[in-house]
């Protein structure tokens, strides 16, 4: 496991002041960034209508597996003992992931026998309509627990948030944009919240924090990983987050593009008691490839 690469336990350096990997600074965007941005989605679409190009995304999903990562907690909580959560991160329905990938996101997740699903963020890819995509999936998942969400940047930055939440609710999943609910489980409980996209939206801890008990575990989902000495400062149990990628192209173990200014490209990290588990995602951006950062569908284990 990988120690914090902004410091070690209970260093207070400042949180960024701008996170990794967003094109905007709080959802605004002026005429060069729309420009661009509408180039971009230009050339994704038209890779996607390409048969080659979108079937070779699908060979990679094809791949697609959960793989169990023991979490090393250390302590004695009731609500957490052998807790199952599926991470599922950046899936970016569009062009190159549509409803038979979702049916294939569905049933290895289903396999994985989670108990509660956590979606954080970037589920679409380039507007609202993608989310129509992703209705095979989002109507399948039935975890004893639940199924939790939080936005990321592209929810702000090529849609809308409250559509976003609205269409999520529809379906049963609990969108927690700066906000907590209480899950009992075990003859205990934890508390599930979830912050806006740092980058793009208005996160406030406080706030998804406001209503947990004393002493009562707490996991936070939250897109982007440069969040975590924040949330290490408030005594979280689990950060989940997802938004690197993995990089999706990395060669030599080196990653192009990190979207993180703290180190935190993928796998599990520790600052103190706390603990965060980064996903490469399941999605891809641009391009329908990933090269050396495989989809990733981890599904995160308390100890019993």
């Amino acid at each position: 496991m990988r120690r914090s690469a902004a410091g070690g336990a209970g260093a207070e350096e400042p949180l960024p002041g701008f996170y990794a990997g967003t094109p905007g600074k709080r959802g605004r965007k002026g005429w060069f960034l729309r420009g661009v941005t509408t180039f971009l989605n230009f050339v994704e679409r038209s890779l996607g209508r390409v048969p080659w190009v979108k079937d070779a995304y699908g060979r990679i999903l094809a791949g697609l597996e959960a793989k169990d990562v023991l979490l090393p907690v250390r302590e004695d909580l009731p609500a957490l003992e052998g807790l199952r959560i599926a991470l599922l991160s950046d899936l970016h329905a569009g062009p190159f992931l549509g409803k038979e990938e979702a049916r294939r996101i569905l049933e290895v997740t289903r396999a994985a026998s989670p108990d509660l699903v956590c979606l954080c963020g970037d589920l679409i890819a380039m507007g609202n309509s993608d989310l129509d995509l992703l209705e095979p999936l989002l109507a399948g998942l039935d975890p004893p627990l639940g199924t939790f969400a939080v936005t990321g940047n592209h929810e702000f930055f090529h849609g809308d948030p409250a559509l976003l939440q609205a269409r999520l609710e529809e379906r049963g999943i609990r969108v927690l944009r700066n906000r907590g609910i209480r899950v009992e489980r075990g003859g205990g409980s934890l508390w599930v919240c979830g912050v806006d996209d740092p980058g793009e939206g208005e996160p406030d801890l406080e706030a998804a924090l406001e209503g947990r008990r004393d002493g009562e575990p707490a996991i936070l989902l939250c897109h982007h990983p440069d969040f975590f000495p924040r949330a290490a400062r408030e005594g979280i149990v689990l950060q989940v987050s997802g938004h690197t990628h993995g990089g999706q192209f990395r060669f030599f173990r080196r990653a192009l593009v990190a979207h993180t200014r703290l180190g935190y490209l993928q796998g599990l990290f520790r600052r103190g008691e706390s603990l965060l588990y980064v996903s490469g995602g399941v999605g891809a951006i641009l391009l329908p490839w990933r090269i050396g950062a495989p989809p990733e569908l981890p599904v995160l284990v308390f100890p019993s």
